[in-house]
């Protein structure tokens, strides 16, 4: 604000190219009943559904991953999340691990939110992850050689995993809706994850 520059002006117009081409999109949501379940890779699940996305060492300057959730219900975006670590994953396992205990937490307020408004009987959240060594982790309480690095706090998925309070179920890479979250994905991939939690294009851009 005190001093702009060329770098300044053109991160204003990329911004403004950005309003422009996305301005007829629109967040939408499907109704439901309590009492039919929608289908999703073999598995039968409620509304709430979350995603866990995660880089390895994206940041430049520090190394540090970057954790990526996001979370639909009724077929449209409610929640989404992108967060630097706070500490440096030494393995892609870690980097997802610490991403699952964030989406955890915030699944787990959403859950409580929507039962307390009697939306739903929400007896278990699924939640979709692209890593089969991060799912074993959770469902694992010794420690290794492999875990004992990771800090006591992003523990908690596995307390939520353990009381059947959240599941955690594998998915393709191919059909991880989050992964635009964390990391550049191809414009096709970018597209189906955004007609995935429920963008749409109200009319065809001029």
């Amino acid at each position: 604000m005190q001093n702009p520059g060329i770098a300044h002006w053109q991160a204003l117009k990329r911004v403004l190219r950005y309003l422009q081409h996305t301005k007829d999109i629109s967040l939408t949501y499907q109704g439901f009943q309590s009492s039919n379940m929608s289908e999703l890779n073999g598995w039968m699940h409620g509304p709430l559904l979350g995603w866990i996305g995660s880089d390895k060492g994206g940041g430049i300057d520090t190394s540090r991953s970057t954790s990526g959730m996001l979370f639909t219900f009724a077929g449209g975006a409610i929640a989404w999340r992108t967060k630097r670590q706070s500490s440096v994953a030494l393995s892609s396992t870690k980097a997802e691990y610490i991403a699952a205990a964030l989406t955890a937490k915030e699944g787990l307020w959403i859950k409580t939110i929507i039962e307390e408004l009697d939306i739903f009987d929400l007896k278990e959240m699924t939640v979709f992850c692209d890593s089969q060594s991060t799912i074993k982790l959770t469902k694992n309480s010794k420690i290794t050689d492999q875990n004992k690095h990771i800090r006591a706090r992003h523990h908690f998925i596995r307390d939520l995993v353990e009381v059947k309070e959240m599941s955690l179920q594998y998915t393709s890479t191919t059909t991880m809706w989050a992964d635009f979250l964390t990391k550049p994905v191809p414009q096709h991939k970018h597209w189906i994850c955004c007609s995935k939690i429920g963008l749409k294009l109200e009319k065809p851009n001029k």
